[in-house]
């Protein structure tokens, strides 16, 4: 009976103790290309990317699962002729799904702008390899350029939804036959 216990416990800890090690893993992330939702990267000149259409994509790779953790993007950039500029993380399998933070919103043209936004992470969508999906959102006056971005991953304290949502996003999951 007692080997029974032994085993349960082992069962039990090893996947804890392995789950909350990647909860202090935090730091810079890389992300891919900056590209138009149809996958083709923007034209980039001076290691300046030229944005030209609503919207700009980019994937972020974590090193662990979204839980517990905020996405901080840095971004230099300049407006140019753009009056409104979003950034999101998708949320679920919509292709549209992103609760948008507002990066710019104003009048100022050619200047260079530094903005840092903190997204949480614990309810969003997740692909098999890692990486999430960052959408930049434009209005229809469209012609900025994105001097440099910046991702980092830090720890937070999810809420209650955070983590009921969480636990039902790997329920759901779909997984091979």
């Amino acid at each position: 009976m007692k080997a029974i216990y032994t085993i349960i416990a082992l069962t039990l800890t090893v996947p804890i103790v392995i789950f909350a090690s990647t909860l202090a893993n935090t730091g810079s992330r890389n992300s891919g290309k900056i590209e138009s939702i149809h996958g083709i990267p923007y034209p980039t000149q001076n290691n300046v990317i030229h944005v030209q259409e609503e919207m700009a994509h980019t994937d972020v790779y974590l090193k662990e699962p979204v839980f517990a953790k905020n996405l901080e993007l840095t971004i230099t950039f300049n407006p140019k002729n753009t009056k409104k500029i979003d950034v999101g993380v998708r949320e679920n399998s919509f292709w549209l799904s992103y609760n948008k933070v507002n990066l710019f919103n104003g009048e100022q043209e050619n200047t260079l702008i530094t903005k840092t936004v903190t997204i949480p992470l614990t309810d969003k969508l997740q692909e098999k390899d890692r990486s999430i999906d960052v959408m930049f959102f434009a209005d229809k006056n469209t012609d900025w350029e994105i001097h440099s971005l910046e991702t980092s991953v830090t720890y937070t304290n999810p809420t209650k939804a955070e983590i009921k949502d969480y636990i039902k996003s790997i329920l759901k999951r779909e997984r091979a036959l």
